[in-house]
Order: C-alpha cells, then structure tokens, then sequence
C-alpha cells in the first residue's frame, strides 16, 4: 500500500546517505526530501540541513507549513513575501487556504494558479526560474471606440501568436489570464485553468473569449 511504499523510499534514501558517509566520509552530506511532487520534496529537503531526511505528506502538511515563513518557500523572496502580504497572505497556512482569486491579487499573472496547485502537492507550474512559466503578448488598442467584435479580432491574432510560441516550444497551456488596462486607469483581469493542456490557437480563443465576456463593457 502507500504507506508501505512511502517506508521503503524513506529506507532507500536513508540507505544512500549512510552510503555517501561511507564512500566520502563526514566531508559531504546530503539532505532529502519525501513528498509527493518535486517541489514538495525540495522544500522538505530544506528543513533539516545540513545532513537531513524529511518528509511532507497528507498528514503532516499542515503542520509543517505551520512552522514555515514564506521566505522559506523555494521561489518565494523578500518582494514576492511583500506582495502577498499586501493581499493579507503573512503566513504559508494563509498562502495555503487562499483562493485563485485572491492569490492573483498578488501575482497578476498565471503564477496565481501554478502556487495554488504547488501548494497542494501538484508539479504544476515550476520553482526553477531557468525554465518557462508563462508566454503572452500585449496590444493597446486604438483610442477610438472598440466594438467587442473588434477587440476579439485582435484577440484572435494574440492567440495565435501565443498558439505559435508554444508549439516552436513543445509546450502547451494549462491556464490563461487575460488582462485589460483603461484609459481612466482602471484595469479588469480574468484567469482560467484546465488540467487539459491546449496549444491550439481556436481552443485558446475560445477560452479567452469566455474571459472577455466576463470583462465589464469597453468604455
């Protein structure tokens, strides 16, 4: 069973440290994380260093988020904390229980859902900056009045510009925020998620235009 499965991975590794000490000695120590996504077990890795072996699972995860601060979040730094303080998230159990909504708040961005997902032990979204986590484009419309069978035509084109980056990409989308700014300054943003990916520029069309229609009238 899992819990079974979950004794034998920690004996493993528990095996392989005790096996570096034996090869290399005191002079290199290793700490390991157990958990049920990568960014999970590298987080539980960063509990007990330097010479570690923790774990974070469906029973436990509450309490060890309780004894965290943000900043001891892989991915999560000193501006990123101030930004969801700013939406009233000061401990990880507040970032934990916070809807997407509110978390996007913070991030304006599809980073919203990604932390969501993480934080629930999904390999959604990735902590490691080197790779790509979001691929958009922007237009400013005309000054003159916009029709919103106008503004969906120039949707249809940021689709499919979006549809041919992800494809020379080999990637696809699990998510989409859609943003709009005003001349008076006031700005309306949307996000959809979906656990299946798309990459075709009709499929993100049509979901972006869902988005539109949510967005109060054009001025």
């Amino acid at each position: 069973d899992f819990k079974h499965q979950e004794s034998k991975l920690k004996k493993l590794f528990l095996e392989i440290k005790q096996e570096i000490k034996k090869q290399i000695g005191d002079y290199l120590t290793v700490s390991v994380g157990v958990a049920p996504s990568s960014y999970l077990a590298k987080v539980a890795s960063n509990l007990k260093k330097p010479d570690g072996l923790e774990e974070i699972n469906s029973q436990n995860y509450l309490q060890v988020y309780s004894k965290l601060g943000l900043t001891d979040l892989t991915g999560i730094n000193t501006k990123t904390a101030i930004r969801l303080n700013m939406v009233g998230i000061n401990t990880v159990l507040e970032f934990y229980q916070a809807d997407v909504h509110l978390l996007n708040l913070a991030f304006r961005s599809v980073l919203s859902t990604y932390w969501y997902q993480r934080l629930r032990g999904y390999d959604a979204g990735l902590w490691d900056s080197s790779k790509i986590k979001s691929v958009g484009h922007t237009y400013t419309l005309p000054k003159s009045s916009q029709s919103t069978q106008q503004t969906k035509a120039i949707l249809a084109k940021l689709c499919e510009k979006v549809s041919i980056r992800l494809r020379k990409k080999s990637l696809c989308s699990h998510g989409i925020y859609l943003s709009l700014r005003y001349q008076s300054g006031a700005s309306h943003n949307q996000h959809l998620s979906f656990a299946q990916g798309v990459f075709d520029s009709g499929d993100i069309f049509k979901l972006a235009s869902q988005l539109l229609d949510r967005f109060p009238k054009l001025p």
